[in-house]
């Protein structure tokens, strides 16, 4: 057997092998109520052999121990087309020089807890160690070990953490939303849908999701029944989507978005269309006799259940230039009948001043079109950020041919700018059973979704399995809470030790070891930060 420690923000592959200088000591340093991590390459093991490995409690000199280390023995997954140079793939927008390694390939993405089946697949295997420090423990450095065992082989390495005074707040002050699906947390599970154990795989989910930081949850309108009668009235059932709010409440949301109630046929057509009547108009007399009705209902069930304070309102998704008018008067509309709900959509043109609440453009149109999204937030409004299958090239996503580094720095990104959430349609949208999240990671067959775009989870044997880069977006989401913290005390040192690693969305660090340093003097920085 053969080891070599990898710092957590370098993508590893079942090819990969051990360095001519192997690293045989791991090195960390984490603020306070937060979660480091390092990993370890394995090869030279036979196919098969039983895994495992032992962190012991790391301890302070002086006083002061970490115990609760979690293990995971890492999946692959494939990497079928890489990304394009404009998203989507390279087949539909370009060859892109700034993927990671050619298409196709298998990167180790998937978090799967090590346990007594742990067994060694073939080529290399890898190993994540995570350590939980507590914002209660005590600066310092610590010291442990790490026992690993492959087969009848085992070897001990030495682990440091050095544990700062910042701490990373309870609180979470940035608003992140992944969407997810409650129907494929049951299909991709064998459950029948809302079962007593699809509730309890959703609150898994739900848990998960908390624990990245996540903190906008997600309660769709698909699952609201509605009924018309015979005086042309309208009836809604809402109750499966009130207990939808209320286990996003019970897992610790901050807030609860909803679905969009009209729809596009088209990405370019100029009108919005009811979503359960697809052949009506929006705006037409009788849509907005719909809407009305709906909102009116809805706007009941929240002021019934204390929800208004916490419930943030999508109208229509991704407006466009011929669609910008229509999307106008359904912003009015839905307005009207939630008064005070901010209202909150991915959007695709900045000129739709007084439509919107929150606005979330892309990451790269944000860049390119900042000057008016600067103006909307001087005029009191909120600005957010997204990726989705776009953008590609240089632009910072959270794909799977894409340094590790770049679903972190997302956030530092939401730092730089003043951006106050991140938003991604695709928590878990894999479409099972035609996509296998682990032998597909690139869906559709035109404009075909780039690797990772549907998912940053993974349906394990007993619940939801995060990845990777669901890891790396919550380091980023803590270090967004240091730089604010630096910021508060000294704005210009926190903008100094973020272009560090972080200038733009498309200029950025792609070196590990130069993040890490960034990273170090955010650590010392956020010490003396209030």
């Amino acid at each position: 057997m053969r080891l070599d420690v990898f710092d957590s923000m370098e993508w590893l592959y079942p090819d990969s092998q051990v360095r001519p200088r192997p690293r045989r000591q791991a090195r960390m340093e984490s603020a306070r109520n937060a979660r480091p991590g390092f990993q370890v390459l394995l090869t030279h093991i036979p196919e098969g052999a039983p895994i495992s490995a032992e962190v012991s409690t790391l301890k302070r000199a002086g006083g002061g121990r970490l115990t609760g280390a979690r293990a995971y023995h890492l999946r692959s997954v494939p990497v079928e087309e890489n990304t394009g140079l404009h998203g989507f793939t390279e087949a539909s927008t370009g060859k892109n020089p700034h993927v990671t390694r050619p298409a196709p390939f298998r990167v180790f993405d998937v978090l799967r807890p090590l346990s007594d089946d742990s067994h060694a697949e073939p080529g290399s295997n890898a190993l994540l160690f995570q350590v939980k420090v507590p914002a209660g423990a005590k600066p310092g450095p610590y010291s442990g070990s790490v026992r690993v065992c492959a087969g009848d082989e085992c070897a001990e390495l030495p682990v440091e953490l050095t544990v700062h005074r910042a701490t990373v707040p309870a609180r979470r002050n940035l608003k992140v939303c992944n969407w997810f699906s409650l129907d494929f947390m049951a299909h991709s599970h064998g459950l029948k849908l809302w079962s007593k154990a699809h509730w309890e795989m959703i609150r898994r989910y739900m848990a998960l999701m908390i624990d990245s930081r996540q903190n906008v949850l997600w309660a769709p309108f698909q699952f609201i029944e509605a009924e018309k009668g015979d005086d042309g009235r309208w009836e809604f059932d809402f109750r499966p989507w009130e207990r939808v709010f209320r286990e996003c409440m019970k897992a610790g949301a901050d807030w609860v978005g909803s679905s969009h109630e009209v729809i596009r046929k088209a990405f370019d057509a100029p009108t919005f269309f009811l979503r359960r009547l697809p052949d009506v108009p929006a705006s037409s007399i009788e849509g907005v006799a719909y809407l009305s009705q709906f909102f009116r209902a809805l706007r009941r069930v929240l002021e019934r259940n204390g929800w208004l304070g916490c419930y943030l309102q999508h109208v229509g998704d991704e407006p466009v230039g011929p669609s910008v008018a229509d999307y106008r008067i359904l912003c009015g509309i839905v307005r009207k009948y939630l008064p005070g709900v901010p209202l909150i959509d991915g959007v695709q043109d900045s000129t739709m001043a007084g439509s919107v609440d929150i606005w979330v453009p892309l990451s790269d149109q944000y860049e390119r079109d900042r000057a008016h999204y600067d103006a909307h937030r001087a005029a009191g409004d909120e600005i957010w950020h997204y990726t989705c299958c776009v953008p590609g090239g240089p632009w910072l996503n959270r794909l799977l041919d894409q340094p590790l580094l770049c679903p972190r720095l997302l956030h530092w990104g939401n730092y730089l700018h003043d951006l106050k959430g991140y938003l991604h349609w695709a928590l878990n949208h894999y479409r099972w059973p035609k996509q296998d999240p682990f032998e597909q990671s690139c869906e559709g067959e035109d404009d075909r979704l780039p690797a990772g775009d549907t998912h940053v989870v993974y349906p394990g044997t007993d619940g939801p399995w995060s990845g990777m880069r669901l890891e790396a977006m919550r380091q980023g989401i803590e270090d967004y809470e240091l730089l604010a913290q630096v910021a508060r005390r000294d704005r210009k040192l926190a903008d100094r030790i973020c272009r560090k690693a972080f200038r733009g969305f498309s200029d950025y660090t792609r070196d590990v070891a130069a993040f890490r340093r960034a990273h170090r003097k955010l650590l010392e920085a956020a010490d003396g930060a209030p």
